[in-house]
């Protein structure tokens, strides 16, 4: 017979073993933590790789790095022809007195900080100040401020005697004469102070409405005989006689018929004539030498210099469009077929035709900071000094 097995007995150390157990072995957290972990390692080696290949990036080979210097030489090579086309344009276009290339030429060559003569800007001023369109003008004389255009005393009564001659609206005028005042002198307005309401937009206007600024010979005064304006085209032996020419009523106390007379304006005390000599109508003896036939010069009959001749009788009302003769030295005179009078070109016409409003004048002149155009005159200063300028 087997003996029953002896109970165990419970002791108080037991259940304290069984706690040290559990102690061992703590309650697990939840799994939601470890992945935060585990998410956070993941990013931080992610953003490691970024910034590997950032560097990566920076530090080009030397083959990319050539192929760079060999585009950033090839952009400055475009940009130097670029600026060497536009030179060229700007002084062909000065020698034709073509206006709005000559803009577009200078104001290029500034935006790209290139450097443009003192001599240039003040001959592109001259030209646009010859024309009647005000934002032209305007467009001329920002060019000239940025380009720290300089003028000396002759020039600048010049530039104002030209605007004078061809009877230019005030505002220009106005606008011209800061150029002479010193730098601490103040801003002659476009519009005066004292002027009434209603006069206001006449300072922008031409003292003539039409172009043709001669009193016109009513016995000629047929269009289809004796156009207001003619061009004078293509003359490369002496270039500044081309432009355009105004209609002027024949002086028959001084040729002795009433043929018109052709006139261009180049300044205050500067003109070229074109007019018709017949040496049969003539009572001055000492001019008795001069042959029958067309002339540009100085003055008219002769008088001061001349520069330019067509010779031979013609029944034509009109200066030849062929067949022209210009005084190389002496009395030596060079013959140049290639050039004349002409009706104005579709460019010359276009430019005519371009008449502002007042209005539109007005805005394209306030485009001008006149302030910036003072101290622009050599000899300004000093004269103030003894006397003020007025």
């Amino acid at each position: 017979m087997v003996a029953p097995a002896r109970p165990v007995p419970k002791t108080k150390g037991t259940k304290a073993k069984v706690l040290d157990v559990k102690e061992e072995f703590p309650k697990e957290e939840p799994a939601t933590a470890a992945s935060d972990e585990l998410e956070e390692v993941v990013l931080e080696e992610t953003a490691l790789e970024d910034v590997k290949e950032d560097v990566k990036e920076d530090v080009k080979p030397e083959e990319d790095q050539e192929d760079d210097a060999e585009f950033k030489l090839f952009e400055e090579q475009e940009r130097r022809r670029a600026l060497t086309r536009a030179k060229s344009k700007l002084s062909q276009a000065l020698h034709e007195q073509h206006v709005q290339e000559a803009l577009e030429a200078v104001e290029f060559l500034l935006d790209e900080e290139e450097p443009v003569s003192n001599d240039l800007l003040r001959r592109l001023l001259t030209i646009a100040a010859a024309e009647p369109d005000a934002e032209r003008f305007a467009r001329a004389v920002n060019a000239a401020q940025r380009g720290k255009m300089v003028l000396d005393e002759q020039a600048f009564a010049s530039l104002v005697g030209q605007l004078f001659a061809r009877e230019a609206p005030h505002a220009l005028v106005r606008c011209i004469l800061n150029f002479g005042l010193p730098p601490e002198g103040d801003v002659i307005p476009l519009i005066p102070y004292d002027i009434r309401k209603d006069e206001k937009t006449d300072v922008f206007q031409a003292a003539s409405a039409n172009d043709d600024t001669g009193e016109l010979d009513l016995d000629l005064a047929d269009e289809s005989e004796s156009p207001p304006m003619l061009e004078f085209a293509a003359c490369r032996f002496k270039p500044e006689l081309n432009g355009l020419y105004q209609r002027h009523c024949g002086r028959k106390d001084l040729l002795g018929h009433l043929r018109p007379i052709y006139q261009k304006r180049v300044g205050f005390n500067r003109r070229y004539c074109c007019f018709y000599w017949d040496a049969s109508l003539t009572l001055d003896e000492t001019a008795s030498s001069w042959a029958t036939g067309w002339y540009i010069g100085s003055e008219m009959g002769g008088g001061g210099h001349t520069f330019a001749r067509c010779l031979g009788e013609t029944a034509a009302l009109l200066p030849p469009s062929e067949g022209w003769e210009y005084l190389a030295v002496a009395d030596l005179w060079q013959r140049e077929d290639s050039s004349g009078f002409i009706a104005p070109t579709s460019r010359v016409k276009r430019m005519q035709a371009l008449h502002l409003t007042e209005e539109e004048s007005q805005a394209a002149l306030e485009g001008v900071d006149m302030e910036l155009l003072k101290g622009s005159v050599q000899g300004v200063v000093r004269n103030r000094k003894q006397g003020g300028l007025h």
